[in-house]
């Protein structure tokens, strides 16, 4: 990862199964046609007391590297999207 120069990060958190998630929704997010890579992850210690929590908890998280003129398709509920630029 350290040789890769993604200029956005997009996220995305639920509580979509992950069959479910990688059978619908990364279809939707990669239909923009300016993704470069996609993965999701399972939430392996959702409610964790050990630690102050300062987002809503999610059972997945959605992680796609995407160019300059993506655009996030619109979410629907239960799902929060997040855009990140690289710095």
């Amino acid at each position: 990862m350290e040789d890769r120069e993604t200029p956005f990060l997009y996220l995305e958190m639920c509580d979509t199964p992950g069959d479910e998630y990688a059978a619908t929704r990364v279809g939707e997010v990669l239909a923009d046609g300016n993704v470069a890579r996609a993965t999701w992850w399972q939430n392996a210690c959702r409610d964790r007391t050990d630690l102050p929590r300062k987002l809503p908890e999610f059972s997945l998280l959605g992680v796609y590297e995407v160019g300059d003129s993506f655009t996030a398709p619109s979410t629907p509920d239960g799902i929060a999207g997040h855009h990140f630029r690289r710095t």
